[in-house]
């Protein structure tokens, strides 16, 4: 039977920095070293907390888990 062991996740803001010329331009501030435990609305604080600090629209969240199969 294969089993999953999780090993890492890491959470990734992405924010609009406007246009140049015809290209949409993104920043991504991701953060790595997520707990195990910690729980998604707390994550979602977070996000919000971090966006309250920028200057540019937050696009997306994204919560990027890495597991191994054994």
């Amino acid at each position: 039977m294969v089993e999953k062991l999780h090993v890492g996740s890491s959470l990734q803001l992405v924010f609009d920095m406007g246009m140049a010329g015809n290209t949409q331009k993104f920043r991504r501030k991701s953060f790595a070293g997520i707990k195990t435990d910690a729980s998604l609305e707390n994550l979602q604080t977070f996000a919000n907390t971090i966006t309250g600090l920028q200057t540019k629209p937050l696009l997306q969240t994204i919560l990027d888990e890495k597991n191994e199969l054994i």
